[in-house]
Parts: structure tokens; sequence; C-alpha cells
């Protein structure tokens, strides 16, 4: 399986996030290949594919998955640089609930100019005039374990569309799947020691010292790609 790091120009840590969630990924999976689009730090040995920020958050990330995957393998999985593998991952794609329930809650705590907002309320309008009235949130930061041709299609279909949309409910809609009932998987603040599969780390667990050592602790080997 490769991995795909579509990753931005931030980070509150210099990029040692992207180091432990490899490290982390190589100790609980079989990886064939690491693919970091966008901003792949100096340490980084694996293949490296150029792309930049320009234009609204989800359509970067969906060209910059598009470009890791024309060089990607027949499995892929997409992960966040955010991500660590605490055990050997359950790759159901993870959903909270219904996508119509996260909208309600979105446009009532969120600006009705916020791109998220905007391009769920897109995904939702555009699955139920396709006739699923009920589509999955998979907003729960976990990894997508995907094939590639499905995945190529899916992130297509999204580009060439005149609006943004959500990959994920989109997808599933498209190509089915094992799914799992999930709980989110980010922390925006270190509160110890986590448990489960899968932990996604905030800025705030990223700035805070005990976060950092936890991760030296956890990972202090270097893995073929972070020599």
């Amino acid at each position: 399986m490769d991995l795909i790091y579509p990753v931005g120009g931030r980070s509150s840590w210099n990029r040692e996030e992207l180091r432990y969630s490899i490290r982390s990924a190589c100790q609980h999976l079989s990886v064939d290949r690491v693919i970091v689009s966008g901003d792949a730090p100096a340490w980084f040995t694996g293949t490296r594919v150029p792309g930049k920020d320009d234009g609204p958050k989800v359509r970067n990330v969906l060209r910059k998955i598009r470009a890791a995957l024309a060089v990607a393998g027949p499995q892929v999985m997409v992960i966040w640089d955010d991500v660590y593998l605490l055990a050997p991952p359950d790759l159901r794609w993870g959903y909270k609930g219904l996508l119509s329930h996260a909208v309600e809650k979105m446009t009532r705590t969120r600006p009705q100019s916020d791109f998220f907002l905007r391009s769920s309320i897109a995904t939702l309008k555009m699955l139920r005039e396709i006739g699923i009235d009920e589509p999955l949130d998979f907003s729960t930061h976990r990894p997508w374990a995907m094939d590639r041709e499905q995945a190529v299609e899916t992130v297509d279909l999204c580009l060439h569309l005149p609006f943004a949309v959500d990959f994920q409910p989109l997808h599933w809609a498209i190509h089915g799947g094992a799914v799992q009932r999930a709980t989110q998987a980010k922390r925006r603040s270190w509160k110890g020691v986590p448990t489960g599969d899968i932990f996604s780390s905030g800025d705030g667990c990223e700035r805070d010292p005990r976060f950092r050592e936890w991760c030296a602790a956890t990972w202090p080997d270097a893995c073929q790609w972070d020599r």
C-alpha cells in the first residue's frame, strides 16, 4: 500500500508531526511507498510531488491527492500529517453520523462564508439530487484506504464540478465500501496518552512539550523515509 500525505505550507512543529506520523504508519502497516504531495521537509526521503496552495482549501487538497495518485500504486491510503497509528488500524472508513446533521451543526456555529460549511452543503444537495437522501459524515480525521483507480475517478469528478464538494461522502456514494461508526480522532489539546487505533493532533498538542516528548518516546527510531 502507498501512503499519500497531502501537505500544506503551515506547521506549528516544523513538520515533525509528519515524521512521527510516517514512523507510526510504518510500525503498524505494510507500506510500499510514502508520497508527500506539497511541502515536503528536507529530511523526507520518499516520493515528492510538488504542489502549491492556491485557492480554496478543499480544492487544494484534492489537487494534491490527484497529483500523488498519478504516481501511486494500485492500493493507496490518504492520511493527514497529524494522524498517528497506535495499533494495526481498522481501515474501514469511519463516519460520525449523517452529513445532514453535520451541516445543521455547522450552520449554527460557523459563518456562511466558511469553506467547509459551503462544501458540505453543496455535497449534501448534490447527493440528494441523485437519490441519496442521507449520506454519511466522514469527518473523523481517520485515513482513507482506497483503490487507486476509484480514487482517481472521484477526485476528477470533484475537480470538474463548478463548486467545492467533500470527497469522502461522494466517493462512498459512488463506490461503496465497508464503514464503521467512529468518534472524532482529533484532539485540539494534549490530555494524556491516547487510546484506540488512531489519534490526530491539533495545534495545541503540537505546541505542547508533553506531546512532543510522547512522540519521541513512542517512535524513537527512524524509518526508511525520514533519514
